[in-house]
């Protein structure tokens, strides 16, 4: 699928957008908004998944009344034809793809929830880390303003990767706010800690502590006084001696959320 430069770089702006964001429901309501920029749509959800049993959690709604999301997760989800079909896939689906409209459209599904509410097409994507599922956007449209593009779902198969990392990244960084609380832990106790297991130096350290408090590359390049080579430096022998990949997995594993 060719893209032209304007598009490119209307792409690269919404995942710049995103990736400032640092609240989950935030980053949510923003992404349905920007998403309305480049794949226009009349309603929208944001579903989110609990990490033990894929159970649906409450989503971010857009043009979606409470009344019709009480609905669907009292009765309609376990009758869903499309996410009995498309559930926790790799790449996004439009319910056209899926589904054969003729027989569909005789379906308890289609016919007491989606034509009720005035839905006829859905394009859906899971939004994964590695293979670990948390969450999936669901776009929907009524007939009249016709169904999803192919240049549409190239758009959303390009967000998506982009959306998954940055989601983990707030999902740890929670979790490590809860960990910290649960635990009536200190930062120093857990810097304590970390650099007797992983044997770090005074400075990685410092550049771990840094990173607990939230900081980037360049503020802690700013703080520490040194250049921001020489913090990726410190990066690369932290991830190494800590057997993670990047400052998200570092966080998780400081905190006990991941082995």
């Amino acid at each position: 699928m060719q893209l032209t430069h304007r598009e490119w770089m209307h792409l690269n702006d919404l995942i710049a957008e995103a990736g400032s964001i640092f609240s989950l429901f935030d980053v949510c309501e923003s992404v349905l908004g920007m998403l309305q920029t480049i794949i226009p749509f009349d309603h929208g959800l944001f579903f989110f998944y609990d990490d033990t049993d894929l159970k649906l959690l409450k989503p971010f709604l857009f043009n979606v009344s409470e009344r019709v999301n009480k609905e669907y997760f009292e009765y309609y989800y376990r009758i869903d034809d499309i996410r009995a079909r498309a559930f926790n896939q790799p790449f996004p689906a439009r319910s056209s793809d899926i589904m054969f409209y003729k027989e569909w459209d005789k379906k308890e599904y289609f016919c007491d929830f989606m034509k009720a509410n005035d839905f006829y097409y859905q394009l859906k994507a899971d939004i994964h880390y590695k293979d670990e599922l948390l969450s999936s956007i669901s776009l929907l449209r009524n007939k009249k303003s016709g169904d999803f593009t192919d240049k549409e779902l190239f758009y959303i198969s390009l967000l998506r990767p982009h959306l998954g990392n940055h989601m983990y990244k707030l999902m740890i960084l929670k979790k490590q706010e809860k960990a910290l609380k649960d635990h009536g832990l200190q930062i120093s106790q857990i810097i304590d800690q970390n650099q007797k297991r992983y044997k770090l130096s005074n400075r990685e350290t410092d550049v771990i502590e840094l990173v607990i408090k939230g900081l980037t590359t360049e503020e802690i390049s700013d703080k520490l006084h040194i250049s921001r080579e020489t913090v990726r430096k410190h990066f690369k022998n932290i991830f190494s001696k800590s057997t993670v990949r990047n400052k998200t997995e570092l966080l998780a594993k400081l905190v006990g959320l991941l082995e």
